[in-house]
């Protein structure tokens, strides 16, 4: 273990008071993944009924531990009642798991129900799994084959060349740094925003050559991983990690003026003006998820208020307030209480922002105001910045020091 990453952590906690030390991921661990020894785990969709698999090219189908030529055609699999159904030489099987495995570099195509729904082609091989009334969907594929989904997913091939670079090391190193997020559930990451977003096989030329430019490049804080975390636009500043996620107590998330970097972003600057009975409904839906206290309520809403900012300028706090008291939001989650009540489309796009509340002649609430900056968390990595100072000649190792204060890019052989 790397002692100065160790002293960095357990200080960080102490001043934060979180008393939580992240998970430290060795640079040795990555290698097996780094040299294609291993691959990752994806999952594309959990809870399918109907899974319909096909491939352009000669595959081997492993079923109940027997493995069989699959020349051409559409596999069908269907789960009912915890197990798997599929047709093999005009016959029923039975049984609890199917991969499919090509024999060259060609791509399945998976089509599935489920959460999320799937459409798409593979590289690597596919697992159908049974798990309990619907099953998983598996996508067995190399670390740089992964990253050619995702790098144009997270971030437009249009980019400057160094900012893909950028991107691409950070995918790489975040998919390493979390490949555990989801092994209680048959896989390594998933397919999403949780994760990374990650789209199959796609081929662009200019993602692909900032890939391969980047091979065996990771992020790194001392002898172990960082955690590279990024996001669109940071409308002038990155944050402390503990401010705004709890328990990301690490020494190289933190505040940092970022000027004007990112201004090429329509989300450099921003407004949102929510009626109030929108928010009072909002309020009322979302509240007890995004202050993770099952039943919480504040009674009908009367007031909303920034309590405190981080060192990046964020809210801190957001107390709402209403007839039966005061409840408060905590950093991040501010903006899931205007969405969903979790992470997706809806919310507020940061919690950098001032907020006024608008009222009508008899002094009621009649809208809120948010006039914000940026888009994201606004920890690690912002992905506009990093094209505005590619642009200005910064190199890839550069932007990323630069966003990961203390750490470097090495190369894992």
């Amino acid at each position: 273990m790397d002692l100065r990453l160790m002293a960095a952590l357990l200080l960080s906690c102490h001043l934060t008071g979180t008393g939580t030390v992240s998970r430290i991921v060795s640079l040795s661990e990555c290698r097996a993944y780094l040299s294609g020894k291993k691959a990752l785990r994806i999952g594309l969709a959990s809870g399918a009924r109907d899974v319909r698999l096909s491939c352009s090219r000669p595959a081997q189908i492993e079923v109940g531990g027997e493995s069989s030529p699959w020349r051409s055609g559409v596999l069908q699999v269907h789960c009912y009642g915890g197990r798997l159904a599929l047709d093999a030489a005009g016959r029923d099987v039975w049984t609890d798991k199917v991969a499919v495995k090509p024999a060259s570099a060609a791509a399945i195509r998976v089509v599935s129900d489920g959460t999320p729904a799937v459409d798409g082609d593979f590289r690597g091989g596919v697992e159908i799994i049974a798990a309990g009334d619907g099953a998983v969907v598996v996508n067995l594929v190399g670390l740089e084959d992964y990253l050619k989904g995702v790098v144009p997913a997270e971030m437009p091939a249009s980019f400057p060349m160094e900012a893909l670079k950028a991107q691409a090391i950070a995918a790489r190193t975040y998919a390493l740094y979390q490949r555990e997020a989801h092994q209680s559930e048959g896989f390594d990451l998933c397919s999403g925003v949780h994760c990374q977003v990650y789209r199959g096989a796609q081929d662009r030329a200019r993602t692909n050559a900032a890939i391969r430019a980047t091979a065996g490049k990771v992020v790194a804080f001392g002898d172990a991983l960082v955690k590279t975390v990024y996001h669109s636009t940071c409308g002038g500043s990155t944050d402390d990690g503990w401010r705004v996620w709890w328990g990301h107590a690490l020494p190289y998330l933190r505040a940092r003026s970022d000027g004007a970097w990112c201004s090429a972003s329509a989300k450099y600057r921003w407004s949102r003006q929510v009626p109030w009975p929108d928010a009072a409904r909002a309020v009322e839906d979302n509240l007890a998820s995004v202050c993770f206290k099952p039943g919480a309520s504040a009674g009908p809403l009367s007031d909303l208020r920034v309590q405190g900012r981080t060192p990046g300028g964020r809210a801190q706090w957001l107390s709402v307030v209403g007839a039966e008291g005061e409840q408060r939001v905590r950093g991040d989650w501010i903006r899931w209480l205007f969405g969903s009540g979790k992470p997706g489309p809806g919310g507020l796009n940061s919690a950098f922002f001032t907020l006024s509340i608008e009222r009508d002649q008899q002094g009621s609430p009649a809208r809120a105001v948010f006039s914000g900056r940026g888009w994201g968390h606004g920890l690690g990595m912002c992905q506009m910045g990093a094209a505005g100072r590619a642009r200005a000649g910064q190199k890839a190792e550069s932007i990323l020091r630069w966003y990961y204060q203390g750490a470097r890019v090495a190369t894992v052989r």
